[in-house]
């Protein structure tokens, strides 16, 4: 008897929180990855690539559709399980245009942007085998789980701000060369309270929201002789073309914009009489 009301008192819980999270939406956090260009993003840096502004919202399809409509499952690109797989393989926003080349072993520079900030953690993931016609796996991906310098396999987000970018480096396999790889771009976020493994509760525990990018990269042998690499942050900051809403509502919420242009890091530009530039929008923070 008592196990029969555990079971529905379970089962009116999940439909109470699934209706409560399809009527009222979550504020979600968001967030890509700028270097290497996500899939969805190598339109800004000049790719004849369509052209995708919810770039930053790769999330699984949100909280609701990941852990109650999808048991956790997620695309590997970030689409909902049960959705359109827009970012991969045959989706529309799937080119096969390589954003990078790098060379094996080489420690990498990597640029996000986030423009709502959950906390969280950062994993990078890279498969070998990739191609045209078939998407890679998440099983692929996870075979190659990379060093992020200073912080081993995740790197967690201190930052309080709420927006911010973080800039990274990657260390690439010493035994993996290829014409065309897929980097994984993972964000756990640490949004709500949930049950510890403890069986404590804390903030981050439990099912959380997760955010998910693909990069196409190409990795040279270390024998490579050839033209050199143009992958700089500063070099792909310079042809980053601007979300105009979204610029414009940053630019006007900031009323307490001092700094000269000339210390700016990245290029800066002016929108509606206001510079906007990357390091003004975004507090940038060290590794």
């Amino acid at each position: 008897m008592c196990i029969t009301k555990q079971i529905h008192f379970t089962s009116a819980m999940n439909l109470a929180f699934l209706l409560f999270f399809l009527i009222f939406p979550l504020v979600s956090g968001h967030g890509k990855i700028l270097m290497p260009p996500g899939r969805g993003t190598l339109w800004r840096f000049g790719h004849p690539t369509p052209v995708n502004w919810d770039d930053d919202g790769n999330f699984c399809g949100g909280y609701s559709t990941l852990w109650l409509l999808n048991d956790g499952k997620c695309g590997v690109c970030g689409d909902a399980y049960n959705g359109p797989r827009d970012h991969e393989v045959g989706g529309k926003y799937y080119s096969g245009v390589i954003g990078a080349t790098y060379q094996q072993g080489q420690t990498i520079d990597i640029l996000l942007q986030i423009t709502a900030n959950h906390r969280g953690f950062f994993q990078f993931s890279l498969c070998p085998n990739a191609d045209n016609k078939t998407e890679v796996t998440q099983e692929c991906l996870d075979s190659h789980i990379l060093d992020i310098e200073g912080h081993g396999k995740k790197y967690n987000i201190s930052s309080p701000d709420q927006t911010l970018e973080v800039e990274l480096k990657l260390t690439l396999p010493e035994d993996v060369k290829c014409d065309h790889c897929v980097l994984q771009w993972h964000w756990r976020t640490s949004n709500f309270w949930g049950m510890c493994d403890n069986d404590t509760g804390a903030l981050g525990c439990g099912p959380q929201e997760v955010y998910r990018n693909c990069a196409d990269i190409s990795i040279k042998p270390k024998t490579y002789v050839g033209e050199p690499f143009d992958n700089s942050l500063n070099d792909a900051m310079l042809n980053y073309v601007k979300q105009p809403w979204f610029e414009a509502i940053q630019a006007l919420r900031k009323q307490n914009y001092r700094a000269p242009a000339a210390e700016h890091k990245y290029p800066v530009t002016y929108l509606y009489g206001y510079p906007v530039g990357l390091n003004w929008q975004f507090r940038s923070i060290s590794p």
